[in-house]
């Protein structure tokens, strides 16, 4: 299903995972996939987790500036950065799921260094994780 937004931009959202959409393949098991873009520019690994790692996040507060809010923090400064235009681009979004089956509901990002490859980013720690994405917003 399509939606347009305001200024017309398409957003796709659809049941579909494990499926290629524009040029990003996405994890099987999604509920959703939110996307506004279908072509992106592939960065470096290292050139993006180097501009996540160099944000800082602030400390914790509950329903303040917890993991959604860091997330969108990290999010919104990598991508979209003037004074660092090199990720501008880049396949970087937000996924939302869990840890394990007992885990609480957690936010983090996700990134793409090539179609197929991607990563899970924790804002907090500022380490790569593995992560049961069931929503992913990019």
């Amino acid at each position: 299903m399509e939606k347009k937004t305001k200024k017309n931009i398409k957003i796709r959202e659809t049941n579909k995972s494990g499926k290629r959409i524009g040029d990003l393949y996405f994890p099987r098991g999604l509920k959703r996939i939110i996307t506004s873009d279908t072509r992106h520019n592939f960065k470096s690994y290292d050139d993006i987790l180097a501009k996540m790692r160099s944000i800082d996040v602030g400390p914790y507060k509950a329903e303040e500036l917890d993991c959604d809010d860091r997330t969108k923090w990290v999010l919104a400064n990598t991508i979209c950065d003037p004074n660092y235009a090199k990720l501008h681009g880049a396949p970087v979004g937000e996924a939302r799921g869990r840890y394990s089956e007992d885990s609480a509901y957690h936010s983090l990002i996700i990134f793409w260094v090539a179609p197929n490859k991607r990563y899970y980013y924790e804002p907090a720690s500022k380490k790569i994780v593995n992560f049961h994405p069931r929503e992913i917003i990019i």
